[in-house]
Order: C-alpha cells, then structure tokens, then sequence
C-alpha cells in the first residue's frame, strides 16, 4: 500500500463536482473529468 498526498488542482476540483453529479444521477463514475484527476496525482507513482 502506499500513501499519495491529495493534491488540489483545478481538474481535482473538476472531478469532483463531476463525480457529484454522476452520482445524483446514478451513473458511472468512469468519467473523462475523474480519470484526468487520477492520472494528474498517480503519473509516475502506479499504474492503473
């Protein structure tokens, strides 16, 4: 397991009003906004 510090960034932010509004609206959360945020903050750390 290895800890990553949560970065705040404007696609952080994106992704997060993004994943908000997927989930009032029960869809799925593999949205482009989301996964821009994760490869922002694991590039370099992990592959996934």
């Amino acid at each position: 397991m290895i800890r990553v510090r949560r970065i705040d960034t404007p696609k952080a932010r994106a992704a997060v009003r993004a994943l908000e509004v997927a989930k009032e609206n029960n869809r799925s959360y593999n949205i482009p906004e989301v996964n821009a945020a994760l490869t922002e903050m694991f590039k370099g750390i992990c592959q996934f």
